[in-house]
């Protein structure tokens, strides 16, 4: 279910993003439309939110997805709370509980 609703999410914003661009295309292609300033202004604002999206998607996923935000975190931020620390201690020691203790160790993997 909160695998549909990222997905939904991701639906949403591509036809936000996408939906003028498409219409000012079919406008042009099958429609013989005045082009004057507006029509300039909207193709302009068109072509934006089409690089818009590309933007958009990583902050989209770090707000509604808390596993890509803890990995992100630490990562890219390097914070990490408590049990993000006990989830790669546990990970690296091929245990499968997610129990924290007291004192952890962080191991960082490079790729």
């Amino acid at each position: 279910m909160k695998v549909a609703n990222i997905v939904l999410i991701f639906v949403a914003i591509f036809a936000v993003c996408w939906l003028p661009r498409h219409a000012w295309l079919f406008g042009v292609y099958y429609d013989s439309i005045c082009y004057n300033a507006y029509w300039h202004v909207f193709k302009a604002s068109t072509f934006c939110l089409t690089f818009i999206y590309s933007a958009v998607n990583p902050f989209t996923l770090y707000v509604i997805n808390d596993q890509f935000r803890r990995y992100f975190d630490h990562y890219l931020c390097g914070r990490c709370d408590r049990q993000c620390s006990a989830v790669y201690a546990n990970n690296a020691t091929g245990t499968t509980s997610t129990t924290t203790t007291t004192t952890t160790t962080i191991y960082y993997y490079y790729y």
